[in-house]
């Protein structure tokens, strides 16, 4: 029953997080495109009122971004990288939790405006790629099995799972409950393992390297 419980717990926290990273993602969409208009106005030498009233209030919307997220780098080495971390209660257990979420974009230059993108989104360690942020398969359904089963269940590519890097390394009896993702291949003894959380991640589609089309929303 206590499993139950926690489950539930864990899966309204990572309902909470999937729609907190797709706001963040979306922001920091739209900062890169401040920061490039603001360097575009940089460039004009002869500009009106108007322009030079647009480029301040980008630059209050940025002084006002790092001021709401202190851990950020807003530009680091091309890319908008912004941090937010917050405390969040778990309504099943009434237990506090502190999550960091991270919404990394590269930097706005205007190419995209004369080269062909697709972009695609991943998490860190999914082994597929989704064509929408919005696909259910991005919210994470978690299950629960014997340790001593794990080695007969395989996820939606048919693969095993295998340890998870961080808490999979604990001696465990056959009985005990780990936790399974239907697009991971890692099993986890932990719920609150870092592991098992999400992060989505925005990437031309050029850079998914060995990952397979998701069959829910690219029809692999």
């Amino acid at each position: 029953m206590f499993v139950v419980v926690f489950l539930a717990g864990f899966i309204t926290a990572v309902d909470k997080q999937l729609s907190t990273q797709i706001k963040m993602n979306r922001l920091a969409e739209n900062m890169a495109k401040q920061m490039f208009y603001i360097k575009q106005v940089d460039e004009i030498t002869d500009y009106s009122e108007k322009l030079k009233e647009y480029k301040d209030k980008f630059k209050e919307n940025i002084s006002e971004m790092k001021d709401t997220l202190p851990e950020s780098n807003l530009i680091k080495d091309d890319y908008i990288d912004m941090v937010y971390t917050y405390d969040y209660k778990l309504p099943v257990l009434s237990k506090t939790i502190t999550i960091t979420q991270r919404a990394k974009v590269k930097d706005w230059t205007g190419t995209d405006m004369t080269k062909d993108y697709e972009l695609v989104y991943i998490t860190k360690y999914g082994n597929v790629y989704h064509s929408t942020k919005e696909c259910s398969h991005l919210i994470l359904y978690i299950t629960g099995t014997e340790y001593g089963k794990v080695g007969e269940a395989r996820n939606e590519q048919g693969e095993k799972y295998t340890p998870c890097e961080f808490c999979g390394n604990k001696k465990i009896s056959d009985t005990t409950t780990v936790f399974i993702t239907a697009d991971g291949n890692r099993y986890h003894t932990n719920l609150q393992c870092s592991g098992i959380t999400r992060n989505i991640i925005e990437i031309d589609i050029k850079e998914v390297d060995n990952r397979k089309p998701c069959s829910s929303c690219n029809g692999g």
